[in-house]
């Protein structure tokens, strides 16, 4: 239900939007929906794809960015992970596309067409087992053979590297989307730890021991087929804890923050998925 309500939303202001005249661009019509839209809010150091083929199978320059966004808004409850679903990331804006994002100065419009949904974050505690368990969720729609439309489950990481084997099985799900078989391609989990210092997530993971992690409020409501999260409430004490703002003004600050003309975003970004014969 919380995916169809977002398509929905975004499906009705697209709608409404286009009807007004000349809102092919992101116009006088289009700007109510950003503000400061043509202020500039960080720089790329190369050109991103947000194509879905290109999002959905790999480390993406943007993806990146958003769950570096999420690992770091957090400072009194540092999360292990920030992640985002690829989903979430999109190439066919509101009032424009941007099948790619060109080097250099972003502007807040482009980053929002991009980033179109409002979704809240959360940081909660999972087990090494749930931790797995996603990683598998998250390329269990890659194929040896190639993926003409990859699902949006797939995770953009900050905070850890994570190896993946597509020639091994891939998770089953039953027919209500829950999970049938775990599955069996991840490989090797490793976390980067704030100090410096790496730390490997033994396989096969502890059901007990837990890591934290950043999420958007989609996925913590099982959105994209993330089952493990669902359950997780974060007003229970020390389960979770939410920030106030909406997840594109946490990103749109970070990255005016964090990278400059003078450091602008790496691309490609830092590899953060390991993955053999996931083409």
């Amino acid at each position: 239900m919380a995916a169809l309500e977002r398509l929905l939303a975004l499906a009705a202001l697209s709608s409404g939007l286009l009807l007004s005249s000349g809102c092919v661009v992101f116009n006088e019509e289009c700007s109510p929906q950003v503000k400061d839209p043509e202020e500039i809010t960080g720089y790329l150091g190369g050109q991103v794809s947000t194509l879905k083929t290109t999002v959905r199978v790999g480390d993406n320059a943007i993806g990146e960015l958003v769950a570096e966004s999420y690992f770091n808004a957090f400072p009194k409850t540092p999360p292990d992970f920030g992640f985002e679903n690829s989903g979430s990331i999109r190439s066919e804006g509101m009032c424009t596309s941007h099948e790619t994002v060109p080097k250099g100065p972003v502007k807040r419009k482009v980053l929002r067409e991009v980033l179109p949904f409002d979704d809240t974050l959360a940081s909660v505690n999972v087990t090494h087992l749930q931790l797995k368990n996603m990683f598998e969720h998250a390329i269990a729609g890659l194929s040896q053979s190639g993926t003409a439309s990859p699902p949006g489950a797939f995770l953009q990481i900050y905070g850890g590297t994570v190896a993946a084997d597509c020639k091994l099985p891939a998770e089953t799900l039953n027919a209500d989307g829950s999970r049938a078989k775990e599955g069996s391609r991840i490989t090797a989990i490793t976390l980067q730890k704030r100090d410096g210092s790496t730390f490997a997530i033994g396989l096969p993971p502890s059901a007990t021991a837990t890591v934290r992690i950043a999420v958007n409020s989609y996925m913590l409501s099982g959105g994209d087929g993330y089952v493990d999260l669902k359950d997780i409430d974060v007003n229970t004490a020390k389960s979770g804890y939410v920030q106030g703002d909406f997840n594109f003004e946490v990103i749109a600050a970070y990255f005016k923050l964090t990278y400059t003309a003078a450091k602008p975003l790496p691309v490609p970004p830092a590899t953060k998925w390991i993955l053999t014969d996931c083409h």
